[in-house]
């Protein structure tokens, strides 16, 4: 297989790192600020091979992050194939974004994910946080955006 090719196998095990970024304990000041590794990760493929990695995909990644965090089965996996389809329909353009201005587009995206995840989860009666603290983070996420381009670039290389 040439590199830069998609790879199943690495496409698993980078949302399997990820989705371990995602548990690992920090410190309670932190939990706050912890970006969406997952989504980052997932938002990537899907920029990046878009006929590889869709809407059906991000649905059962949204499963597994549901499963991982014991929340109801569906609420993110609805929310990440809605992101999907919006990401589908812009991944031509993202693509051509300076880092800076996908980093802003990315953080738009994880925010839309969030208020529909915070809405579902109190459509089926679930306590949700009322603060601004729970947008954190998308912020920190766009932050982080081009470090983790630059990360899987070179991962897809291997």
């Amino acid at each position: 297989m040439r590199a830069g090719q998609f790879s199943l196998v690495g496409f698993l095990c980078s949302l399997l790192l990820a989705s371990l970024l995602d548990v690992v304990r920090l410190p309670s000041e932190l939990m706050l600020f912890r970006p969406q590794f997952v989504l980052m990760v997932l938002i990537y493929w899907m920029l990046f091979l878009p006929t590889k990695v869709g809407v059906y995909s991000a649905w059962s990644v949204g499963i597994w992050v549901d499963s991982l965090h014991g929340d109801v089965l569906g609420v993110r996996a609805t929310s990440f194939a809605v992101m999907a389809y919006c990401v589908f329909f812009l991944y031509q353009r993202i693509r051509v974004f300076p880092l800076w201005q996908q980093a802003a587009v990315i953080g738009m995206l994880i925010v839309m994910q969030m208020v529909i995840t915070r809405t579902l989860l109190g459509l089926i009666d679930r306590s949700v946080s009322e603060s601004f603290g729970y947008y954190w983070p998308a912020l920190t996420s766009a932050c982080m955006w081009p470090l983790c381009v630059n990360l899987m670039h070179r991962w897809r290389q291997i």
